[in-house]
Parts: C-alpha cells; sequence; structure tokens
C-alpha cells in the first residue's frame, strides 16, 4: 500500500481541475492564433480546412490537453518534496486528476463545436428559406391568376410536352409527326391529371411525395386505357403498345435513378456518422491521454511505500 502523508494533498482538487481547464483552454488558443500569424506572414497554411491544418489544429488540442492535466496537478497539491521522496500527489491521484480535466475539457470543446456547427446550419437554413421565400414571391407576381392553385399540381403540371415529344419521336420511329404529338399529348394530358390527383393526398414527407407521384404515374401509363386512348388518337394496337414500352421503359430509368439517388444518400450518410463517431472517439481518447500524461508529469516522484521513520 502506498501512502501520502503531505496533509496539503488531495486526492481530487476542484479548484485544480478548473484552473487546468482553463490554462488547457487558452493554451489551446494560443497556438491556434499562432497558427494564423504564421499562416498570414508565410505560404503555409495552418488555418482552414487543409491537411495542415488539421494537423495544426490537433497538435494545439493535444498540447493544451497535456498543460491542462499538469496544471491540475500543480494546483491541486505542491510539488513534491524530494528530502523525503514523498509526492505531495500520488500517480495514481493525478491520474484521476487528468482524467477529470480531460473529461471536462472533452466536454466543453465537444459543446463549443456543436454550438459552432448549429451556428452554421441556422445561418445557411436562414438563407435558404430567404432564397426560396423570394423565388416564391417572385412567382406569386408572375402567376397571379394560380395563387390558389395547389403547390403539388403545379410541381407535377409543369411537365415539358416537348420533352415527351422528343422522346416518343427517338424511340418509335414508325410514327409519323401528328402520331407523335398526339400520342405526347395524351401522355402530358395523364401527368397533368396524375398531378390533380396526388393534390388531394396527404404527403406529409418528401419521400412519400415522390414514392406517391412514381407509382400513379406508373399505373397510369402501363394500364389498357392508356394504350386504347391512343390507338383513340389514331395510332395503331401495334404503335400504341410501342409507345407505351417507350414512355413504360423511362418511368423505369427515372425511379432507377431515384432509387441509386436515395441509396447513395444513405450510403454517404452513414459513411459520415461513422467517420464523425470515430474522429470523436480518436480525438476524446487522445485528449484523455495527454491530460493523464500531463497530470502525471507533475507528480514526479511516487509514494515511498512506508512512512520514514527516524533512526
Amino acid at each position: 500500500m502506498t501512502l501520502n502523508t503531505d496533509r496539503l494533498s488531495h486526492r481530487l482538487h476542484w479548484g485544480g481541475v478548473l484552473a487546468g481547464l482553463a490554462l488547457g483552454f487558452v493554451t489551446t488558443l494560443s497556438i491556434l492564433a499562432l497558427g494564423v500569424v504564421i499562416t498570414a506572414l508565410t505560404s503555409i497554411t495552418l488555418t482552414g480546412t487543409g491537411v495542415a491544418a488539421l494537423i495544426w489544429t490537433a497538435i494545439a488540442a493535444l498540447v493544451g490537453a497535456y498543460a491542462a492535466g499538469l496544471t491540475a496537478v500543480r494546483a491541486s497539491a505542491p510539488a513534491t518534496r524530494n528530502t523525503d521522496g514523498i509526492a505531495a500527489m500520488t500517480h495514481s491521484d493525478a491520474t484521476m486528476t487528468g482524467m477529470v480535466t480531460g473529461g471536462l475539457l472533452v466536454l466543453l470543446t465537444t459543446w463549443l463545436a456543436y454550438s459552432a456547427a448549429s451556428s452554421l446550419l441556422g445561418t445557411a437554413t436562414n438563407i435558404v428559406g430567404t432564397l426560396a421565400g423570394t423565388a416564391a414571391t417572385a412567382g406569386a407576381a408572375a402567376t397571379a391568376g394560380a395563387a390558389q392553385s395547389n403547390p403539388v399540381q403545379n410541381f407535377l403540371g409543369n411537365i415539358n410536352e416537348q420533352d415527351v415529344v422528343n422522346l416518343i419521336a427517338q424511340n418509335s420511329p414508325s410514327l409519323n409527326q401528328q402520331q407523335v404529338q398526339a400520342a405526347a399529348n395524351v401522355v402530358t394530358n395523364i401527368y397533368r391529371r396524375t398531378a390533380y390527383d396526388l393534390g388531394n393526398q396527404n404527403l406529409s414527407t418528401i419521400g412519400d411525395f415522390a414514392t406517391a407521384r412514381i407509382q400513379a404515374i406508373q399505373n397510369a401509363l402501363t394500364g389498357q386505357d392508356f394504350v386504347n386512348r391512343l390507338e383513340r388518337q389514331g395510332l395503331s394496337a401495334p404503335q400504341a403498345q410501342e409507345v407505351q414500352k417507350v414512355i413504360s421503359n423511362d418511368i423505369n430509368n427515372i425511379q432507377k435513378q431515384a432509387t441509386d439517388l436515395a441509396n447513395t444518400a444513405a450510403a454517404n450518410a452513414r459513411i459520415a456518422a461513422r467517420n464523425t463517431g470515430l474522429g470523436w472517439l480518436l480525438a476524446a481518447g487522445l485528449t484523455l491521454l495527454f491530460s493523464v500524461m500531463g497530470a502525471r508529469s507533475a507528480s514526479t516522484h511516487r509514494a515511498i511505500p512506508e512512512i520514514p521513520v527516524a533512526r
């Protein structure tokens, strides 16, 4: 069993911990400020988002953690008394002090980083909202007659008929220009009718909206009713079936692109979450390690196994 007989020694002194926390944070900020000065005076980039800036920030954080642990112990107990070899704070007590100081430092930096990220996100959201509001105002002024229409209907109603004409003409060479235009009119009308039908549904999220839109259009353009409408426009049965196949293939391609985009977004979100978690764990672990190293370095001698007795 190790003994510590110094009456001024503290197992955990919160005044020392707070002193170490303050000095560690100031040390980190000082090194970061030094990086800004070096960046301004030289061509070396130590601030920003580059690799050099990341390394410099990591060095600043680790040096600050070391200084925090060392200061916490020195402020909690007097220096080691080398005359009798008894440490003012044992290594085990210094380790605990360093752990607590490092933990508070991790909490402080995490809170500051979260606050900064939230502030940036809020600013970006406000900018996007302002731009969206401006665009909506301009659109309302340009289309005052349609001010009362459903926005979902407006979105789905803005189908470019010329694109449909080009699609059918390129993939159905057996149709003449009049038949292509007639088929395009049928497709456009179905799109607009689908928009009207979707406008009466309660679509709470954009995912529900996209799914309902694709499904409704697919159902409308793959049934026999679509073929019958094409035949009434002067197309033969084989031609109507050919147009139906062209349109269905195009919708399937759109659906595949949407699915691929959603899968890519989900994969990127998982990667970002994984990297953020691993990055935080690494940063927190290194901060605790360097804080403990600083604290243990302040306790320069281990306590002797027993109290010295005068002979």
